[in-house]
């Protein structure tokens, strides 16, 4: 097919037949696929990456947060028995207190039991 010769205000725009366009039309369109596809398995790897490495971050800090828990367990369990060992450190320095006040009242009393 013969190309085709428009004039636009004195200027030659020359327009290849559609035969001559079609090979590189599908060169250029190739080459765009195959690029896409590329770019496209690109970032289907990085979100599988990222994917791992969140998965990742999760399990460590879901193993963080039980050994936290194990450790306010802990604390719980060591908080509740320093209340009951100052309740008797507590019940001890008053009976202390009551006897010491019994014994200086007899001594100033003068006399014994």
């Amino acid at each position: 097919m013969p190309m085709r010769v428009f004039s636009d205000y004195d200027h030659f725009i020359v327009v290849a037949s559609a035969s001559q366009l079609f090979p590189t039309y599908v060169m250029t369109e190739h080459y765009s696929i195959s690029n896409l596809e590329l770019e496209l398995k690109k970032f289907r790897n990085q979100f599988e990456e990222a994917t791992d490495a969140h998965e990742k971050e999760i399990k460590n800090l879901n193993n963080q947060i039980t050994d936290l828990n194990r450790q306010r367990e802990a604390a719980l369990k060591e908080v509740a028995e320093l209340k009951v060992q100052l309740k008797m450190t507590e019940e001890t320095r008053d009976t202390i207190r009551r006897d010491l006040i019994e014994a200086n009242r007899k001594i100033r009393e003068g006399g014994t039991d």
